[in-house]
């Protein structure tokens, strides 16, 4: 084999598992155009075609590969350049053993706005005092004990004027059992201080309508607090809907849902591990996702009428809420006694409201119109029927 005398190479990071080792380095020529590389560990090897732009080295190319490896198996990476190759060995970047990226003594992530778990433990125990010193009214969804060995929170609140434990299934711990999506006609209008849920978001197909019913069922000043998952294996299937960053809670519990955010962030780092080893996948690893998720928010307004819709049958929405899954071979228990629902409490007249009013009544003209002037059956076929039935009962 030729020599190129001033070939170099170097590793930037690298890590292994049970099966290979994925490679991210350079190399460098300063006499030729560096054509190809070939990494060799034992009789296992990968061409390298395509090249990562990089400015330093000077002149060099960047590369990374994942190949089949034993610890036992030398590396090496043959260059070639201007019709000759040569051979070097690879040598693992030396040095101290790092901690362990999910161990405490690894260093925080150059990241703002990323909590740690003392963070959301916190923002908890804010609520949790603010609840027990104002006899707070409580609301928890998803109160119904699902994993084995849990507790209910309900002991946390020695303080709280009334708890209330809301749970799509009539359990253990349930006082109303019903559809989160509506909760203000569960517990009553603006008839509790505190909601609070504890990974139940993922479970909810429409989040933002359990965040308009979340603020109409809160009195004013009243504080809500949920944690959930940004990354979390599936689970609770069929009825795992979402994954959330921070900043989707704070849109969900923002100023445009009448929220006031007190606390939010990203917390317990983890590291994604893809089957997939080739080209970005492979840096997947190196790049960490976190666990949970939470938010801390204070009512400061109420959500307009109607602002906050989706188009669900509701019926059919209160049946998908039904199928989350109970353990198996178990029974619903009997649901607690129930409070007696607040009444609604009466809206006071305001220019929101007859703005919402006014949206309503220009939506419905519209809707009109498009109905008038439509050629589509869907849309004049029971148009149609009506104005048979109407001439036939003449």
């Amino acid at each position: 084999m030729d020599q190129l005398g001033s070939a170099r190479t170097g590793i930037d990071r690298y890590w292994c598992d049970s099966s290979g080792i994925y490679l991210e380095g350079w190399v460098q020529d300063d006499t030729a155009r560096i054509e190809a590389v070939r990494i060799a560990a034992g009789e296992q090897a990968c061409d390298i075609h395509a090249f990562i732009p990089r400015g330093e080295p000077a002149g060099a190319v960047g590369f990374r590969a994942y190949l089949p490896w034993r610890p036992s198996d030398p590396l090496t990476l043959e260059v070639r350049a201007a019709g000759n190759s040569v051979r070097l060995p690879v040598v693992l970047p030396a040095g101290p053993i790092p901690s362990a990226p999910w161990s405490n003594a690894a260093a925080a992530p150059p990241q703002t706005g990323i909590f740690g778990a003392a963070e959301m433990d916190a923002a908890f125990n804010v609520m949790l005092q603010e609840a027990n010193a104002k006899n707070f009214t409580v609301c928890e969804v998803g109160s119904r004990n699902v994993s084995p060995g849990a507790t209910t929170k309900r002991t946390l609140f020695p303080g709280a004027a009334r708890y209330i434990g809301v749970d799509v299934h009539a359990a253990d711990n349930v006082d109303l059992a019903g559809d989160a999506h509506y909760l203000d006609e569960l517990v009553g209008e603006a008839s509790v201080d505190l909601v609070f849920s504890i990974a139940v978001m993922e479970h909810l197909s429409f989040p933002w309508l359990f965040a308009a019913a979340v603020n109409r069922a809160l009195r004013p000043g009243g504080l809500t607090f949920h944690m959930t998952h940004q990354a979390w294996p599936i689970h609770e299937e069929p009825n795992d809907f979402w994954r959330f960053s921070d900043n989707g809670l704070r849109v969900l519990f923002g100023p445009d849902t009448g929220f006031e955010v007190l606390a939010a962030g990203l917390h317990d780092r983890a590291y994604i591990h893809p089957e997939e080893r080739r080209d970005a996948f492979a840096g997947v690893t190196f790049a960490p996702c976190y666990t949970h998720v939470f938010i801390l928010a204070r009512k400061v307004g109420d959500v307009a009428p109607d602002s906050v819709r989706w188009p669900v049958d509701r019926e059919a929405a209160e049946l998908l809420a039904s199928q989350y899954p109970l353990p198996p071979g178990a029974a619903p228990l009997p649901p607690r006694v129930r409070p007696p629902a607040a009444p609604r409490a009466a809206r006071r007249p305001s220019e929101d409201a007859l703005a919402a009013a006014m949206q309503r009544a220009a939506t419905a003209e519209a809707q009109v119109l498009a109905l008038e002037q439509s050629t589509s059956w869907r849309m004049t076929g029971p148009l149609r029927r009506m104005v048979k039935r109407l001439r036939g009962a003449r």
